[in-house]
């Protein structure tokens, strides 16, 4: 018998290879297979066969030994039920399948790589997904892992229909040519932080709210989102219409939303207290920021708009329902429920319009959630025209407000006026309203005298509603 260096060498080992052995009963050698070795091995010396039999110890004090198998079910993978994940397999069913798992065994899902679905998502039981790797950043910069929706899909890639979901970090792509939302959020609760991405969908990145009346998407929390690239909006703040809308009491922290086909951030059916914080929306076709007929009790506070088609847009019912907290529009900082500034008061005829030559020309103004306050000083030496004495009040279209004051405001409201020089007859009295039928609105002085007086001085000051209708382009206090 040859010895063991002399015996040749056999390459990679299989289950059919034999192996000789000294049988010590019968005196001889014999052969045994390496599955033999195997099962004599596992049997007889206690070595594992599965997960469940190698134990893992976490470092650190007072760690618990467990099995290898527990720590590894600690988060269920896509992978875990086939999904290829790299962006050319279909992996819908496999993503359908370990969410089911996942929300069976209380866990979150971990989802890594670019998983491509072909159909619509819709997540009706409260999951936990978590998106592998670091987050996308400006466009074409893409994050580690994401859903990547093909052109062939029409609709919208995932819907969150369940109370309570929740998504960390990755993002959902599209393929060109695919059509619908990318993320429709139709349940309560629903938050997804660590900077989503979502880009190039048919039609909005982001849609909190439904078509049809029956979603309650109250109390959502989206953080950095960035949505770009889309066919409509990047993100689309916007329930069913109907008695009550319910895009409410949700918040929208640092959303970068840019070069969309539409509007950058859109709102409308969504009137109690959404908060948008520090929103950047630039490069937009349409408006960077735009309130609809709808849209009530929305307040943005900081961030930029600028460099989009039209960078603000209020088509709102109650102009000044929304609030503007220090934004900066196209460099300008903007704010709407408070801003004082100063203009300059200039007294005309009623019939003819004259030209004046004035010592004095004061004013001042406060708006505060739509109530402009005013006072005005005003003295001249000479004038040229007839009629009525009125004078222009602060116009918002100084603001660059476009639009009139509402029917339901009255068309006169008094005014306060101090004026010396001005002579009247015998019994006469002369006051002053705010013409809001005018516009610009006017102060309109009434008086027992048939022209406007030569030289004269006054002090006025007031008080009114600003409630504007039609649409707002930009606002700029």
């Amino acid at each position: 018998m040859p010895t063991i260096n002399q015996l040749s060498s056999i390459g990679e080992v299989t289950s059919a290879d034999q192996i000789p052995t000294y049988d010590e009963s019968n005196g001889d050698t014999r052969k045994m297979s390496v599955l033999q070795l195997q099962d004599y091995m596992q049997d007889n010396l206690n070595l594992p066969n599965n997960s469940d039999e190698v134990n893992f110890l976490q470092a650190g004090t007072s760690a618990v030994e467990r099995t290898v198998q527990s720590k590894l079910r600690d988060v269920v993978s896509v992978k875990d039920f086939g999904a290829v994940c790299d962006g050319i397999a279909d992996d819908t069913a496999e993503i359908i399948a370990a969410d089911a798992a996942a929300r069976s065994a209380g866990k979150p899902l971990l989802i890594s790589g670019t998983p491509l679905i072909s159909s619509t998502i819709t997540l009706s039981a409260k999951t936990h997904w978590v998106f592998d790797g670091s987050s996308g950043a400006a466009m074409g910069d893409l994050p580690a892992s994401y859903i990547k929706k093909s052109a062939a899909l029409n609709g919208t890639a995932i819907v969150v229909a369940a109370d309570g979901t929740k998504f960390e970090g990755g993002g959902i792509v599209g393929v060109a040519g695919n059509g619908g939302d990318g993320l429709r959020v139709t349940g309560n609760s629903f938050s997804w932080t660590g900077s989503p991405y979502i880009y190039l969908m048919g039609r909005d990145g982001i849609r909190i709210g439904a078509d049809v009346v029956g979603s309650y998407p109250n109390s959502f929390y989206i953080e950095h989102a960035k949505s770009s690239g889309n066919g409509r909006h990047g993100i689309n703040l916007n329930d069913a219409p109907g008695t009550y809308p319910n895009a409410n009491a949700g918040m929208l922290v640092a959303p970068f939303c840019h070069h969309n086909t539409s509007h950058g951030l859109y709102i409308n059916n969504a009137n109690l207290g959404n908060v948008i914080i520090c929103p950047l929306l630039e490069a937009n076709t349409g408006s960077g920021l735009y309130f609809d007929t709808e849209a009530n009790r929305n307040v943005v506070i900081g961030g930029d708009i600028e460099a989009n088609g039209t960078n603000f847009t209020n088509n709102a019912a109650i102009k000044f329902g929304n609030r503007l907290e220090n934004v900066t529009i196209n460099g300008v900082v903007t704010s709407t429920s408070s801003s004082t500034d100063l203009f300059t008061p200039t007294i005309y005829g009623g019939s003819t319009a004259g030209s004046g030559t004035y010592t004095t020309q004061k004013g001042v103004y406060t708006l505060t959630n739509g109530v402009l306050s005013f006072a005005a000083q005003i003295a001249w030496s000479a004038h040229t025209g007839t009629g009525q004495i009125y004078i222009d009040l602060p116009n918002l279209a100084l603001n660059s407000i476009q639009g009139s004051i509402s029917a339901n405001v009255p068309a006169f409201i008094p005014v306060s006026v101090i004026s010396t020089g001005i002579s009247l007859s015998a019994g006469a009295q002369m006051f002053g309203l705010v013409n809001t039928a005018s516009s610009p609105p006017r102060i309109q002085l009434y008086t027992s005298n048939a022209g406007v007086v030569s030289s004269a001085s006054m002090v006025t000051s007031g008080t009114y509603e600003l409630y504007i209708s039609g649409a707002v382009t930009v606002i700029n206090l």
